[in-house]
């Protein structure tokens, strides 16, 4: 009796040291993705503000210029 009672002891332990050992695992990738989610935040805000300056950009060069020469005044 006492030899089962150990023998399921140690099974026990056995099992909560595989689910101590996964839980890290899932906690490291699961850090790992944050980090990636960040970055690709961090990506995403900056590809913003470029298609913004681009988009300032287009409207400025699509603009008539007040300085410039237009082909009816000449």
């Amino acid at each position: 009796m006492i030899k089962e009672i150990d023998k399921r002891i140690r099974q026990y332990e056995k099992q909560k040291q595989i689910r101590l050992e996964r839980k890290q695992k899932l906690e490291a990738e699961i850090e790992n993705i944050n980090l990636h989610l960040k970055e690709l935040y961090g990506l995403r805000k900056q590809y913003e503000k470029l298609e913004k300056e681009c988009e300032s950009v287009i409207l400025n060069l699509e603009s008539p210029r007040e300085n410039s020469v237009q082909p009816d005044e000449i």
